[in-house]
């Protein structure tokens, strides 16, 4: 005799569940999208670590730039 009972939660908790879901979710999408920055900005720095002081001369960079350029926070005043 198979004594295991499904489990229905309580209707008071329905709700949280569904709240619980949700910012799951929310959580896991910010994850993924910070993922995903992290590998534009490692791809980013990759290239242009890769060129030529004077490559990056042409193009008004020097060495030191390269990580807030990779994070887009490079500007000019």
């Amino acid at each position: 005799m198979n004594t295991r009972t499904a489990f229905f939660p309580h209707p008071r908790h329905v709700g949280l569940l569904a709240a619980f879901r949700i910012k799951l979710g929310e959580l896991r999408r910010g994850w993924q999208q910070a993922q995903a920055q992290r590998r534009t900005v490692a791809r980013t720095t990759q290239e242009l670590s890769g060129c030529t002081d004077r490559e990056l001369a042409e193009i008004g960079l020097g060495r030191g730039d390269i990580p807030d350029v990779a994070r887009g926070l490079f500007g000019r005043a």
